[in-house]
């Protein structure tokens, strides 16, 4: 890697610039600021362009408007070159130049940083050393390959350190992956921008951060249609392969009545706590090692269908005993019990530094929505589609059958109806014996079901209530409502007051 500071030279030509801007943090970072990721309108912008234009490089261009003849030789990249990129540092949709300054070419890099900030030769040599010895090689892994070698026919990857980044900490704009003739302020090259202010801590997170957006760039060059929640969940999944547990799941873990494919920014960082653990619990859920993992991710990402359609064919493709339905609702179970379950392609909980981050927070597992001092008990509430919620009932010490029932409110819309999955969860609080699962057969969203207490000594009975979309239910669709549902619990052979059989009935009539 080359790293002088000769006078500052303009290079003629443009290559690959990894723009580095921090969008996440671990836990430990939680001392200092927290970080801001980039918005998700680039996710969205970049799908309006994949509709408009076909991805073409500058020389694919140059050969079809002058009829094969190419542009002039361009001079390599050098140390000390300087370029100017279009930033929108104030969040405002509006681009200027801002110049910067080539500091070092690595292996797969280049790392410009913006001209007039000081940032010492070591810190720039550790930002080019983690990308090229492991965010690279182990991102390629995981998720594919990135455009390569992309718009400006260079393999390097851009890597931009700038300053005064007003709403965000870093980000990669799917624009500079088009032509100037079609998006007149793009920087023609595979870039992501980065954050000086966040070097600060690069020893422990830089690789993290770096992956992140690495990943929504390889994303990008898969499915640039892609759903902003999956790509997100993608490159959550990518900082966990670092085995970070991010802050974002505490905010998650206190307000986790979140549509989980229904991004939101401006509800702080819960739905980033919420792809992440959903992402980490579907990999560890498909498959039993690593190999059966990569290949699961990998075909996520390549899978040209989007949201839960994409997830859908790489777990079939991969032959995964599972449907996103059953994956979804072991993940409510498994959030609300704090453990893992045992299914038929190995153990669906998280990894082990998700289950270890887990145990640490006072938040998880998830509160239930409402406590009975005993198995009698009556619930209303409502609830997101892609959501999910519990109530738990004590068990005496000499439990006898329990009367479960259970009606939600049928919804249609154009793209398909809802529909609930309720789970019996039997758990000892001392953890002691292992949690016992069943899961209620409901017709039109409503039935009842007698269950046997499992004899051991349980505790507990958790009633975990997975309220799924359709499959094609669109992601971001603000119009799907939130849907009543009533819950009772009692002992078997007991009959319902003639109220509660009313309240029973009435919500289980269409709307």
């Amino acid at each position: 890697m080359e790293d002088r500071h000769p006078s500052v030279r303009r290079a003629p030509g443009v290559a690959l610039v990894l723009v580095l801007v921090w969008s996440f943090v671990g836990v430990g970072m939680l001392q200092g600021a927290t970080l801001r990721p980039g918005p998700s309108r680039l996710r969205e912008k970049g799908r309006l362009l994949a509709e408009r234009f076909a991805r073409e490089s500058r020389a694919e261009v140059a050969r079809r408007e002058r009829g094969g003849v190419q542009e002039a030789d361009r001079k390599p990249p050098q140390v000390g070159d300087e370029e100017s990129f279009f930033l929108d540092k104030d969040d405002t949709g509006t681009k200027t130049p801002i110049p910067a300054v080539l500091r070092l070419i690595g292996r797969r890099c280049y790392v410009y940083v913006e001209k007039g900030q000081e940032v010492d030769r070591a810190k720039v040599t550790a930002v080019a050393k983690a990308f090229d010895e492991s965010v690279y090689p182990l991102c390629t892994v995981w998720f594919g390959s990135e455009w390569t070698p992309g718009i400006d026919g260079d393999p390097r990857i851009t890597l931009l350190l700038v300053d005064g980044l007003a709403s965000c900490d870093g980000y990669f704009d799917p624009e500079d992956e088009y032509t100037r003739e079609k998006c007149p302020t793009s920087n023609e090259r595979e870039m992501v921008v980065l954050a000086i202010s966040r070097l600060e801590d690069m020893a422990d997170f830089t690789a993290d951060l770096l992956a992140h957006e690495f990943q929504h760039m390889i994303h990008w060059s898969h499915d640039p249609r892609e759903a902003t929640w999956v790509d997100e969940a993608c490159s959550m999944y990518a900082g966990s392969l670092y085995r970070h547990f991010p802050f974002t799941v505490e905010f998650f873990l206190k307000n986790p009545q979140r549509c989980l494919i229904d991004w939101d920014d401006t509800v702080e960082w819960s739905h980033y706590g919420n792809v992440y653990l959903f992402m980490n619990h579907l990999v560890r859920a498909a498959a039993t090692d690593e190999a059966g993992r990569r290949r699961l991710v990998r075909a996520v990402v390549a899978s040209r269908r989007t949201s839960i359609g994409g997830i859908t064919e790489a777990l079939q493709q991969g032959g995964v005993p599972l449907t996103f339905n059953e994956v979804f609702r072991t993940f409510a179970a498994a959030l609300h019990l704090g453990a893992s379950l045992e299914g038929p392609a190995g153990t669906l909980g998280f990894d082990p530094h998700v289950a270890k981050g887990l145990a640490a927070s006072k938040n998880s597992p998830l509160k239930p929505m409402r406590s009975f001092p005993s198995p009698l008990g009556k619930v209303k509430g409502r609830t997101k589609m892609w959501s999910a919620g519990a109530v738990r009932f004590r068990l005496p010490a000499t439990p006898r059958p329990v009367c479960v029932s259970f009606a939600g409110r049928s919804f249609e819309g154009k793209r398909g109806r809802n529909f609930f999955d309720v789970g019996l969860l039997f758990v000892d609080r001392q953890g002691k014996l292992a949690p016992q699962v069943s899961w209620m057969t409901l017709r039109d969203n409503a039935g009842e079901t007698e269950a046997e207490v499992p004899a051991g000594g349980y505790d507990d009975l958790l009633v975990v209530i997975a309220h799924r979309g359709p499959l094609s239910m669109p992601a971001n669709e603000k119009k799907w409502p939130t849907v009543p549902f009533q819950l009772d619990v009692r002992p078997a052979g007991a009959s319902p007051d003639a109220d509660a059989v009313r309240r029973f009935e009435e919500l289980h009539q269409e709307p």
